[in-house]
């Protein structure tokens, strides 16, 4: 505890020296005030805190040194030794005086403050020179004896009535101290500097919050409360979306920097748009600053790093209409589409929560709808005004991390109801450290065990709901210091599924070779994976999507089956859960060692699966590709559109065959896709992007729909995923030749050779493809053979055969 002083504060200030106030030690400061002019020779009282027992005789030693004799020594105890040490120095010299015991450096200066005689006081925390208090005396006379002089804390002089008039606020704790100092007439507030963040934040909450003064709300209004540092990002993403809430404001609270604070208000132009200036560094003290700037009767506050649009707003506010319910958090989830939190999990006997769910995939959240939570653990929450204004909002002590978790935990504490999930409205979370903000948890953490003796209940409740137990508990980091590690209690889960019955509820995990940003979109195998995860959902398995950026999550050693949508990549078998291939593209990607590693493997093709199967000598199993039922079916069409339809990327930035014919033959092209733009198709470019739900529709209006297959889908003879979905919605179908096609569509799709043969059959499609009757007849029957239903049936037959093939060999051991 040696120099508890010290590390309370730091330096106080370094100006500049001003001439007239200039000390001979060229670095004390002279601030008048309104203490009484200084006596020819003042009580110098002079405060030590005994905290190391041969450092603190040396400094009383020092001090009782000195050449003025108008001095005595307060010596405040940290060290259970001090009393009889400082006992034994007053029997040889009287001026030494112990006043009592302190841990805390505020409380050690309120103590001397008690205690000290009318007079001066300073500061003894090093070896003082014999001329040290001379010299700070004549500082002080040379401005007419009335003010303070000093430069760190154990250099600083000032009237003991200054002292006492200013006061202690001790409940700040290892703040105390530096803001006693910066309250002094004239200084600044440089001392804070050395503060930690929640420690300085509370000093500045002091000043600048007034909660006995709210400003009125406005009915029916939501404010977005989004403190910033130096990520604008989030804001304007916001202020994008205000249109679509005509009754919201955002409130943008920092921007400490001209810069930032200017191009954000150029960039809003909006009376809906609050910018408020503040150089604090603490996101809870920022919000607090940007509710008492608010007008709305709902607060929404944005956390740092949190990646919010304004429709998950409603469904947030939506959830605060219920009495019940104090603070509503979303569903925070990763860039990589997991979950980032559910709320908050404590432990037994732990109040430092882990994120409810973290890592997991998100329909493990999604199970829990709209839950009870013991506490929110969020980037994002929202709160009534008034019960935000009851709590004296965020504590700022908690600066970056976990204030949140202690605002909600005092709501329930005050009876103003409980936290909710609501899993409609969604935030993803990213790094708070790249929004500008510190990394506190640490500190939040000892501040949260300090203050809450004992958790909430209900975490074991809402973890069941999801379909867990808890097996245990492993210990997590919670900060990288190898010196003093801190650890929270994450819980070890078990799924409580069963799989006893005929039919057993398995958790799947689908891999796709798809990513989970914007470009993704653009990939059919996400909306592949979707519907064959709809279909088995159906049939009461738990099932999640996987993009590639997680397939080697931690979590999947929950999962009971993985099925690999093989594209792109190559997917490492994982060891423990069933594995299942499915190759439903690039399968002469595809090698004997690869599918040697699977339980069971599947191909959309026929014949490729015979052949590989014959010369691996493996059990390769023909799973030809499918339709969504309720999304392609002839009653999607609202009218006919009699285009040409084609709906693709180019390959490699190169135009398609199929679309240089259709040029060649003049035909009403209608091009979705992209890549299209530097080739002679751009003309006929309608967008880029067609929505999933939306491509039945287009299907079904089209006089005929184009398709095509890669070299590799065409020589392994693997028919398209579109054939499937276009001849769902009864259109005709125009492609290159690719086997299975007549036994599959019965005419509904054509294969052409050449180009003069596709300009002969787009010619006169009545002749050369089925009528309508016919076509609709074989639509029902791909809707019923060929359906997503249909392959989760079969993929579910063979992961129960694993199943009790595994089964019966433990048995048999």
């Amino acid at each position: 505890m040696t120099g508890l002083f010290r590390r309370a504060v730091g330096r106080l200030t370094r100006p500049r020296p001003t001439g007239p106030g200039q000390t001979a030690a060229g670095s004390a400061r002279l601030i008048p005030s309104s203490a009484a002019t200084l006596p020819e020779r003042p009580l110098v009282s002079v405060a030590v805190l005994w905290s190391d027992g041969a450092s603190a005789r040396q400094w009383v030693e020092s001090v009782l040194a000195q050449s003025y004799p108008e001095l005595e020594v307060l010596v405040v105890a940290a060290d259970p030794d001090a009393p009889s040490v400082v006992e034994g120095l007053r029997h040889f010299d009287p001026r030494v005086r112990l006043v009592g015991h302190a841990d805390q450096a505020g409380d050690a200066l309120a103590l001397v403050l008690a205690h000290a005689r009318p007079g001066l006081i300073g500061f003894a925390e090093e070896l003082w020179p014999e001329s040290r208090l001379a010299t700070q005396l004549a500082g002080l006379r040379s401005a007419g004896g009335s003010g303070w002089v000093g430069d760190s804390l154990g250099q600083t002089l000032l009237p003991v009535a200054l002292g006492q008039e200013l006061g202690v606020d001790v409940d700040l704790g290892v703040g105390a101290v530096a803001d006693f100092l910066t309250r002094l007439p004239g200084a600044d507030d440089r001392a804070l500097a050395a503060l930690p963040p929640g420690a300085r934040a509370r000093i500045l909450a002091r000043r600048e919050l007034r909660w006995d003064q709210p400003a009125a709300a406005v009915p029916g209004r939501v404010s977005l409360i989004v403190p910033v540092r130096s990520d604008l990002a989030g804001a304007r993403d916001l202020i994008g979306g205000l249109d679509e809430l005509p009754e919201a404001e955002l409130v943008v609270v920092g921007l400490a920097g001209d810069k930032d604070a200017a191009e954000l208000t150029a960039f809003a132009a909006d009376r809906r748009v609050r910018v408020v200036r503040s150089a604090a560094d603490s996101w809870a003290l920022l919000a607090d600053l940007g509710a008492q700037a608010s007008t709305g009767e709902v607060l929404v506050f944005v956390g740092p790093g949190a990646v919010m649009t304004t429709a998950a707003v409603p469904a947030l506010t939506d959830a605060l209409n219920d009495p019940s319910v104090a603070v509503a958090q979303p569903l925070n989830q990763r860039l990589h589409l997991t979950v980032a939190s559910a709320g908050a999990y404590f432990a037994p006997g732990q109040v430092v929560p882990v994120e409810l769910l973290a890592g997991h995939p998100l329909p493990d959240a999604e199970r829990l709808g709209d839950h009870r939570l013991p506490a929110a653990y969020s980037a994002v929450v929202a709160l009534r005004r008034d019960d935000f204004w009851s709590l004296r909002g965020f504590d700022p002590a908690f600066g970056n991390s976990l204030a949140e978790v202690d605002l909600s935990l005092r709501a329930v504490q005050a009876g103003l109801g409980g936290v909710r999930l609501v899993n409609a409205a969604r935030i993803t979370a990213r790094s708070r450290a790249k929004a500008g903000f510190g990394h506190d948890l640490a500190a939040s953490a000892a501040l949260l065990r300090q203050r809450w003796a004992n958790p909430p209940a209900g975490s074991m409740d809402v973890l069941a709901d999801a379909g867990f137990a808890v097996a245990g508990h492993d210990p997590r980091p919670l900060t990288g210091s190898a010196i003093e590690p801190q650890f929270v209690a994450a819980p070890r889960l078990v799924p409580t599924r069963s799989l006893d019955g005929p039919l057993p509820s398995f958790r799947w995990a689908i891999d796709i070779a798809a990513t989970a940003t914007w470009w993704g979109e653009r990939w059919g195998d996400r909306y592949f994976a979707a519907s064959l995860a709809a279909a088995l959902r159906r049939l009461g398995q738990q099932v999640a999507i996987d993009h590639r950026e997680v397939r080697d999550r931690e979590t999947r050693a929950l999962d009971d089956v993985v099925l690999v949508l093989r594209g792109v990549d190559q997917v490492r078998p994982q060891p423990g859960p069933i594995n299942l291939l499915w190759v439903i593209s690039h399968p002469d990607e595809v090698t004997a060692a690869e599918a040697s590693g699977y339980d069971r493997v599947f191909a959309a093709g026929r014949r490729w699966a015979e052949e590989r199967s014959a010369e691996w000598g493996l059990p390769i199993r023909p799973l030809l590709q499918c339709t969504d039922a309720e999304l392609f079916h002839p009653g999607r069409a609202e009218q006919g559109s009699g285009q040409v339809l084609f709906v693709g990327n180019t390959r490699d930035g190169a135009s398609r065959p199929v679309v240089d014919d259709a040029l060649a033959a003049g035909v009403p092209l209608s091009l979705y896709g992209t890549g299209w733009e530097h080739t002679a198709a751009a003309g006929h470019r309608v967008a880029e992007l067609v929505p999933n739900a939306e491509l039945g529709r287009l299907y079904a209006e089209a006089e005929v729909v184009l398709s095509d297959h890669s070299a590799a889908m065409k020589q392994a003879g693997f028919p398209a995923n579109r054939l499937f979905d276009a001849v769902a919605c009864g259109a005709r179908v125009l492609c290159d030749q690719v086997e299975d096609v007549e036994e599959l569509f019965a005419g509904s799709v054509a294969c052409y050779a050449d180009s003069d043969e596709f300009a002969r059959l787009l010619a006169d499609p009545d002749v050369h493809w089925p009528d309508r009757e016919q076509r609709l007849a074989t639509a029902q029957r791909v809707r019923t053979e060929h359906s997503f239903d249909r392959r989760a049936e079969q993929l579910l037959a063979a992961a129960i055969e694993v199943h009790r093939q595994r089964d019966a060999g433990l048995q048999a051991r």
